[in-house]
């Protein structure tokens, strides 16, 4: 599959915010207002990214769109928010940051498969609901 990267604009957002997640993931329908679509090849819209850094380390949020958990496509997807990342920040420090639901268990085994490990939790209220984190992190070279 091939990954095209583009600036989030309101057409994207809108079709984000119309994604819905089965239950126990419903923590993940909500909107997004920055970053980057991703679209595939044939210019559809399939997840995005969003960019921060702080103290050296590139913090990514990601979403990728619900009909497409189970697909094989999730590591490879981050593989490439990554490669953007840095190309696109020219972000040449050595660490990668992300905050995963701790019931996430797809996501979490993605993300450890790719070399990611836990350094911290923390608990955030959502919907009036206490959901406690993963943070993340992946050392690039």
């Amino acid at each position: 599959m091939i990954f095209n990267f583009k600036k989030m604009n309101n057409e994207y957002e809108k079709d984000i915010l119309n994604w819905h997640y089965e239950d126990g993931y419903k923590v993940y329908n909500m909107g997004f207002h920055n970053g980057y679509a991703v679209l595939d090849e044939n210019e559809s819209l399939i997840g995005f990214f969003k960019y921060h850094f702080n103290n050296n380390v590139m913090e990514i949020g990601l979403g990728l769109k619900p009909n497409f958990y189970g697909k094989g496509v999730a590591e490879q997807f981050v593989i490439e928010g990554i490669k953007f990342g840095r190309l696109k920040f020219n972000y040449i420090g050595r660490l990668v940051k992300i905050s995963v639901a701790s019931f996430n268990k797809r996501a979490i085994k993605t993300y450890k498969k790719l070399g990611f490990y836990e350094i911290s939790k923390y608990t955030h209220i959502i919907s009036g609901k206490e959901c406690e984190f993963l943070n993340m992190i992946l050392e690039i070279y």
